[in-house]
């Protein structure tokens, strides 16, 4: 299926201080990143090198769509008075995606949106590469709460954009009941432990355990507490 915006998960190459901090110049955004971003019902990661040069900071993005090998240009990093970032990325057919971004406190971590134009926007998250911590849980999810008799319970897409600190945040669409989507944020530690709430009507509070190859959470949910029954999120194939 073909990516409508751009498809990017950016590393760039580039030694990371463990002691990093808000870039106060687009200098200090040089290296290597991995970039996720939503696009309709996907979340799509890639990786980029950002390098400085003689037009500024820039960075080409190579990923494949459906067969065929295509790139993105990044560039005018502008870094405002209050700490956003703003940028452009430019697609092979000449659309340009402008992106605005918030920086995380230890600057390892640009969360924001972008809009193509079109009627096409969503949102993004900009992690450094090579920073150790928890599992960054970018990506679709297919969410299933387990129905105790064995019917078919409820389930859905959760696209989630994750951090190097651990934070994850998102939305749910479920398939078979409510079309609405459902704000979803949550944590998870070095060790896999996965906390989130799905914001309905009530707050649904969720535990579980993520598997070693990152693939399966499973745990508890509930109304207060995750007590009343139980979960799986299964990562989908990128």
């Amino acid at each position: 299926m073909s990516r409508l915006a751009l498809a990017v998960l950016v590393l760039l190459s580039f030694a990371v201080s463990a002691l990093a901090e808000k870039a106060a110049s687009p200098e200090q955004l040089a290296g290597k990143w991995t970039y996720a971003q939503t696009v309709a019902n996907d979340v799509y990661v890639d990786g980029l090198t950002l390098e400085m040069g003689p037009e500024g900071l820039t960075g080409v993005m190579t990923y494949m769509d459906g067969d065929k090998e295509k790139k993105d240009v990044f560039s005018h990093f502008e870094i405002q008075k209050t700490g956003r970032i703003d940028f452009i990325s430019k697609r092979p057919d000449g659309k340009v995606a402008r992106h605005r971004g918030e920086p995380s406190e230890d600057g390892n971590t640009i969360r924001g949106s972008y809009n193509l134009g079109f009627g096409v926007s969503g949102r993004f998250v900009l992690n450094r590469a090579g920073v150790g911590g928890p599992p960054v849980l970018s990506g679709r999810w297919t969410y299933t709460i387990l129905d105790p008799s064995g019917g078919p319970g409820a389930s859905g897409d959760m696209l989630l954009l994750g951090d190097v600190a651990g934070g994850f945040e998102g939305y749910l669409h479920y398939s078979n009941i409510d079309t609405s989507p459902k704000k979803v944020e949550g944590t998870v530690t070095k060790d896999g432990v996965v906390n989130f709430s799905i914001y309905e009507k009530k707050t649904m509070a969720h535990s579980g355990t993520l598997a070693k190859d990152g693939l399966l959470v499973e745990g508890g949910w509930g109304e207060g507490s995750p007590d009343d029954g139980r979960f799986t999120m299964k990562k989908a194939a990128p």
